[in-house]
């Protein structure tokens, strides 16, 4: 999909895998001859020069500290060579050119690798505590940092860009560690490291019985550099594999140089114990196999929803969509987000119901609540899989916030009930009030009622607490406080939306009726404009536009704008008695209903094309 793409995961762990194999390298390149050093020498030179490619400044600073450590031990040791000498001072020198001079990197480059966006160590640290106090001893489960992250994140993220990601790690792997294990499983694990490193230490400066010295010192480094590289950045799975690979070399250099105890146990011996310890290997080789099988399922399935999804789309076929995500839940039904992703065509094929004409209602009928059954079916299991992830609340309450929008009873209730359990799960995700606020309103325009406006006002304000730069928010309360006859309010929320996506022409035309409304008719004129430069051909912003010429007895211009509507809607017999009206010098809307001045008042946008009367009709609330 990018440039930047790779198999070991973001573009700044490329760097920090071959710093590991410069580690692994580094070594062999001083402490051997012939051919060995050649093909040492030349993935030294290819790994130091994609290090220089993506140019991350973590990368050069282990590789420089590991440079300098290796030139203490060989000084410590009396093996000063120039050989020795050579490599490090120019490791040592690279790393330092690579760490300060990153812009001077990045203009010979000329394509700088793409910025990454990570969580702090104090907010990680502020995410853990709160974590801790709920779970200290065990920890939210392996690999729940993402929804640790949805619990306790600042507040203050909402306003950044970032505030809509869920970041499934934290500063470091070992910190998030803490909040995923708890305090018992973090200390020993860490405890291990430490034993483990202490021992490597004593393996590299307590003369061995056995073992290359080389090879001693190469693995203890890649041990130290994964350690370093596992408590200052947040790894991906490459990253992780390579320390547990660090870990297992370690732990086989301590076992060849004698410095680990070895038991022998007997497995195959005669009796009892033999067989039991045989059925034992047999049992186990089964389950190698089933772990293969699994993994391979798992791989077939995002293939199977990747091509499902892409054909939806390509080109909005709902039969391939289901069929591939249906095959991908067979083969991982374990994943939510094919079980959300399900549910959601199956809203969509219920939609299409909504709109054909040419099946008999009966059986569309039947079919519409068969469907809808499926997404709920499809969203539940969703829930199943993943109780602790809010997507999936919020995906069922968007069903049902569908359903409230065709009147069925207790739609709204069953919505927003679902819409609670998620802001359990993120109670600082202004999304969530949003949507509640969206699910009041889909039941009040079917039912009416002022404590359904006041509930949703309630929650928009909320979400706007949250995030005061949330223009979807802002627009909408422009628009409840319009419908409460709050028309000052309802401009100040406008004038907000507006600002804040200036190139939207939704806020913008809100904002324009809302001033039209209220009889500021220079200020409506400036803002339908701006609608109309971004858009020449939006109709609706054109039609009040033109209203106003003529208000203001700017007759001419009045004729123009509509005359150029026509020309986008030439079958929009209002539009053709508003130009005969006008070239008759009569007022724009005399014998139009609607009787003028209150157009603005409509239901229904004056002139239907594409998705221009969407934003007319959003006003009406």
């Amino acid at each position: 999909a990018t440039p930047s793409f790779n198999t070991v995961g973001s573009w700044n762990s490329v760097a920090l895998a071959c710093g590991f194999f410069v580690m692994m390298l580094y070594p062999f390149l001083v402490g051997s001859r012939g051919i060995t050093r050649w093909g040492s020498a030349i993935f030294f030179v290819v790994l130091l020069l994609t290090m220089g490619l993506v140019n991350f400044p973590l990368a050069w600073v282990l590789v420089g500290f590991f440079a300098l450590t290796y030139l203490s031990y060989v000084i410590w040791k009396r093996k000063v060579q120039g050989a020795v000498l050579l490599v490090t001072i120019l490791l040592l020198s690279v790393s330092i050119f690579g760490f300060v001079l990153q812009g001077v990197i990045s203009n010979i480059v000329g394509s700088p690798g793409p910025l990454e966006v990570g969580v702090s160590h104090r907010t990680t640290f502020d995410v853990l505590k709160q974590s801790l106090k709920e779970n200290i001893f065990f920890g939210k489960g392996p690999n729940t940092f993402g929804y640790l992250w949805d619990l306790y994140k600042p507040a203050d993220v909402n306003q950044t860009v970032f505030w809509s990601v869920r970041f499934t790690t934290g500063s470091s792997y070992l910190l998030s560690l803490l909040g995923e294990i708890g305090l018992l499983g973090w200390l020993a694990f860490i405890a291990f490291l430490g034993g483990l490193w202490y021992s490597g230490l004593r393996m590299v400066t307590v003369p061995a019985a056995g073992g290359d010295e080389t090879l001693r010192l190469s693995i203890f480094f890649l041990f130290g550099y994964a350690l370093l590289m596992w408590a200052l950045y947040p790894v991906g799975y490459t990253l992780v594999a390579l320390g547990f690979l660090a870990i297992g070399l370690m732990l086989a250099s301590l076992r060849s140089s004698g410095m680990m105890r070895v038991y022998d146990v007997l497995l195959f011996g005669e009796g009892p114990l033999g067989f039991i310890s045989a059925l034992v290997i047999v049992l186990l080789m089964i389950a190698g196999l089933g772990g293969f099988y699994i993994v391979g399922s798992r791989y077939a399935g995002q293939i199977l929803f990747a091509q499902g999804v892409r054909s939806f789309n390509a080109s909005g076929n709902l039969d391939i969509a289901e069929r591939k995500l249906a095959s991908a839940i067979r083969l991982d039904p374990r994943n939510d987000s094919y079980f959300r992703s399900l549910s959601q065509v199956h809203v969509l094929r219920a939609q299409t119901f909504l709109q054909d004409q040419s099946t008999p209602r009966e059986l569309l009928s039947s079919k519409f609540k068969d469907t809808l059954d499926r997404a709920v079916n499809a969203s539940r299991s969703a829930i199943l899989v993943a109780p602790l992830d809010f997507t999936n609340f919020q995906a069922l309450g968007k069903i049902y916030e569908f359903l409230a929008s065709l009147g069925v009873d207790g739609a709204s209730e069953t919505a927003n009930a679902q819409y609670a359990e998620a802001q359990k799960r993120a109670p600082n995700n202004p999304a969530l009030r949003y949507n509640k606020a969206l699910a009041y309103l889909a039941q009040f325009n079917i039912k009416r009622g002022d404590e359904l406006l006041k509930k949703a006002e309630e929650e928009l304000l909320g979400a706007v607490g949250l995030k005061s730069d949330y223009a979807e928010a802002q627009f909408l309360l422009a628009q409840v406080y319009d419908a409460e006859g709050n028309v000052e309010e309802a401009i100040k929320r406008g004038e907000a939306a507006a600002l804040l996506s200036l190139n939207d022409i939704g806020p913008l035309f809100q904002l324009g009726l809302l001033y039209y409304k209220n009889s500021r008719l220079s200020d409506a004129e400036l803002v339908f404009k701006r609608a109309v430069s971004i858009n020449e051909n939006y109709s609706n912003a054109r039609y009040f536009l033109g209203l106003i010429y003529d208000r203001t007895s700017r007759k001419s211009d009045a004729i123009n704008e509509f005359e150029k509507i026509s020309s986008l809607n030439p079958n929009n017999a209002e539009v053709a008695r508003i130009l005969s009206n006008l070239r008759a010098g009569k007022a724009a809307l005399v014998g139009i209903s609607p009787p003028a001045p209150s157009p603005e008042r409509r239901k229904e946008a004056p002139v239907k094309e594409g998705d221009q009367s969407s934003s007319l009709k959003n006003t009406s609330r």
